[in-house]
């Protein structure tokens, strides 16, 4: 045989041997991957089923035969499970991953300054609008990022604020705002102004749900001061002692309805919370919380909340105040996904925040009839029980 041959065939030969034991390395290394991501998400499902609300984010990758966790938790047991689940392969397990705290440092705690604080879904202002929360509204710093803050609101959600649109309050601060009797904001929309006329300058702007603190009362206005310490008067129209509203507030099918008609018209927000705009739950939100009753932020959260009600093709069973959801029905390929909800009034009529908050019927012969909302309709949910304690939903 000729020896260039020889060697060029040998060559050739070392060569597949080698791409050979390549692919099957990456075979391996990939079947490895897979069932490593197989055991993070099992543990992920346990601890974290909605990241929405918790701080749960894991990964792993194989480097030179070992495992290397990296990422956050707020769950210590999660950390735990995660390890223990992976032992069976033998691996060397390096641990990176950061654990996150419930912080229950007082000094990680803010109050929102601004009459409608956006939060996002990423540090930087680009980034999609998660959830608003309003002034007076307190929320929990879980970590920071330059001049933006990780946060989780009142109804739990997490996401980014800017640094101008809280104060981080100390210890005594913090117990000086709590001890200050409150004035609960009830109209729409109304400007704090320097002096008590109408012709002063602005010191905010407050929206239905901020909540400020009184200092004193001036005939038709009230002196109030912001979380920050600004101070300004409102008329005294514009709201009630915080108190005084807790106590009086009943929520009810007729309060529900007068709310939610006091909002048509009203701009569509995806991600808003407020009369400034607001998504479809964003909307339902508002209403039931300015009826008293806190609902979760999103429509397939809100989905799990009350208890459900039997429909038939006429929605004769439907009450005035209850929750309806809209979405994509299961079938054999794919789940259950809900993506829209509105309130039911009466008659076949929904309100409902869809480009604006406005009233469609369920039903093919109304003038105001919704195809989409009729053949799209999931579930039903009622939330207005004979009693309900101000600021909670009862769930299922």
């Amino acid at each position: 045989m000729n020896h260039n041959l020889y060697l060029d065939m040998k060559r050739q030969i070392v060569l597949f041997l080698s791409l050979a034991l390549i692919f099957v390395s990456c075979q391996n290394n990939d079947q490895l991957q897979n069932k490593i991501d197989s055991s993070l998400l099992k543990v992920k499902n346990k601890f974290a089923k909605d990241t929405r609300i918790t701080i749960h984010s894991v990964s792993a990758k194989i480097e030179n035969n070992s495992i290397i966790l990296f990422g956050e938790t707020e769950h210590k047991d999660s950390k735990k499970e995660i390890i223990n689940s992976l032992k069976y392969l033998n691996l060397k397990i390096y641990d990176s991953i950061k654990f996150l705290p419930k912080i229950e440092n007082i000094n990680s705690i803010g109050i929102i300054r601004i009459s409608v604080a956006n939060v996002r879904s990423n540090p930087e202002e680009s980034a999609e609008l998660s959830t608003q929360v309003l002034m007076g509204m307190p929320i929990v710093i879980r970590k920071i990022s330059d001049d933006w803050f990780y946060v989780q609101t009142n109804e739990k959600y997490l996401g980014w604020l800017s640094d101008d649109s809280f104060v981080q309050l100390s210890p005594l601060a913090l117990e000086r705002w709590n001890k200050q009797k409150k004035f609960f904001i009830t109209s729409l929309f109304e400007i704090i102004r320097e002096e008590p006329n109408e012709k002063s300058f602005p010191i905010s702007d407050v929206v239905a749900g901020s909540i400020v603190a009184i200092k004193n009362y001036f005939g038709k206005w009230v002196f109030v001061e912001l979380p920050d310490g600004r101070t300004g008067y409102l008329p005294i129209n514009s709201g009630k002692l915080f108190d005084e509203w807790k106590l009086n507030t009943i929520a009810n099918a007729s309060s529900i309805e007068s709310v939610a008609k006091s909002l048509i018209g009203m701009p569509y927000l995806w991600g808003g919370t407020s009369i400034k705009g607001m998504d479809c739950s964003g909307f339902t939100k508002t209403v039931y919380m300015l009826n008293g009753i806190q609902l979760s932020r999103d429509a397939n959260q809100q989905a799990l909340e009350g208890n459900e009600i039997k429909t038939d093709t006429n929605f004769s069973q439907l009450r005035k105040g209850d929750l309806l959801f809209f979405g994509r029905k299961a079938n054999k390929d794919k789940p259950e996904k809900i993506i829209h909800v509105g309130i039911y009034l009466d008659s076949g009529n929904v309100i409902h925040a869809s480009g604006l908050v406005k009233i469609n019927n369920l039903s093919p012969q109304a003038d105001n009839y919704s195809e989409r909302l009729r053949k799209t309709f999931i579930c039903a949910k009622r939330i207005l029980p004979e009693k309900l304690n101000i600021l909670e939903v009862r769930k299922n």
